[in-house]
């Protein structure tokens, strides 16, 4: 099981908003783990679509000890990101993303494994280890959500259910080292503190009963178990199925709705190479220019295993607002799971050539 960081692979939307053309904008390490392994906001209300529920419940289920066994509480994964996060936050609640189709999450998950380890046995084994430990990978992660302090480095939180489990980070602990082979990862006590470290020096902790945190070094993870309180710089997140906010070089915002059986995406970004500085001499030049993209990326997807996409591109609507580049497409949750389970299938290369 390579990189914890994996866990990007399952933010799926990002790769919607990819093919209708502002694949740039999304940050390269932030939400989406290989081991199946993405915030609460500040002024919500707890009965707010979605389920949204107050900073403060946020805040205050930090207060439970770091142990594993228990039912997963919305939004309670925030209270354990930093207040600042200087490039961004992104939100995923994985099992609304995908109705609840463990298929479609299983489907990913085994691609991603099978993408890291290159090898079918050890990502078997991976599987094998997480499903003895009480962990499903289709149905434990319920929400991740990510603060990325600088370029490339995001803190990222799993909200899981382990309810099932005796032991979680043991059981995590067991996967990881199917993946990376015997002795190559480590389960350690930092004075009563247990973590896994894999060989890159990334760790893993239980930061609470139902809260895993994944960082890129030791004092990150320690400083996430305080519960410092990022949940309320998360607004309204988890009144959406994604939400994302890149503030730092590159500029994004990205929220999709639950509508019924489909979503509502709505996705602003700057755009990339000579359109960047077009942009402000020429909007309306830059919106043909992208819309025509939008229609050729659709027509060359009608051929390929991401067809169900096309009509989703031919569909959306482009706008310029507030120096971005405003997208919003509704999109049948059919063809959320219809994608996914294409992305799952499909080699990462035909993948590549299909979004370009």
């Amino acid at each position: 099981m390579g990189s914890l960081f994996a866990a990007s692979r399952l933010a799926p939307a990002l790769l919607l908003v990819a093919a209708l053309g502002c694949g740039e904008a999304a940050p390269t390490g932030s939400a989406s783990s290989a081991s199946g392994a993405a915030p609460a906001p500040s002024g919500a209300k707890a009965d707010a679509p979605g389920g949204a529920k107050p900073a403060a419940d946020a805040e205050k289920a930090a207060e439970k000890p770091a142990s594993g066994g228990g039912s997963y509480e919305r939004g309670s994964l925030l209270a354990y990101l930093p207040k600042e996060c200087a490039e961004g936050r992104a939100y995923v609640d994985v099992q609304k993303l995908f109705g609840g189709d463990g298929g479609a999450i299983g489907a990913l998950i085994e691609k991603a494994l099978l993408s890291d380890a290159k090898d079918k046995t050890k990502a078997e084994g991976v599987l094998k280890a997480l499903r003895d430990g009480g962990l499903e990978p289709a149905t434990t992660i319920k929400e991740i959500a990510a603060c990325v302090t600088s370029e490339g480095a995001p803190v990222l939180a799993l909200g899981a259910d382990t309810s099932k489990s005796k032991d979680p980070l043991g059981t995590l602990f067991a996967a990881l080292e199917s993946g990376e082979g015997k002795g190559k990862a480590q389960l350690l006590d930092d004075g009563g503190f247990k973590y896994v470290k894999n060989p890159r020096g990334e760790v893993l902790g239980m930061v609470a009963p139902t809260v895993l945190v994944l960082a890129k070094n030791l004092d990150r993870l320690k400083e996430a178990a305080k519960a410092s309180g990022g949940a309320s710089a998360f607004e309204a997140a988890t009144s959406n199925v994604v939400w994302l906010r890149m503030t730092g070089r590159d500029k994004a915002e990205v929220t999709v709705k639950e509508q019924g059986a489909s979503y509502d995406l709505v996705a602003g970004f700057t755009p990339a190479g000579p359109a960047a500085a077009q942009l402000e001499k020429d909007p309306k030049a830059v919106l043909a220019l992208l819309e025509g993209e939008a229609k050729r990326r659709a027509k060359k997807l009608e051929a390929t295993p991401l067809k169900a996409l096309s009509p989703v591109i031919q569909g959306a609507k482009f706008a310029v607002e507030g120096g971005l580049v405003k997208i919003s497409a509704n999109i049948p949750q059919t063809t959320i799971v219809e994608t996914v389970k294409a992305f799952a299938t499909m080699p990462d290369d035909q993948l590549f050539r299909s979004l370009q």
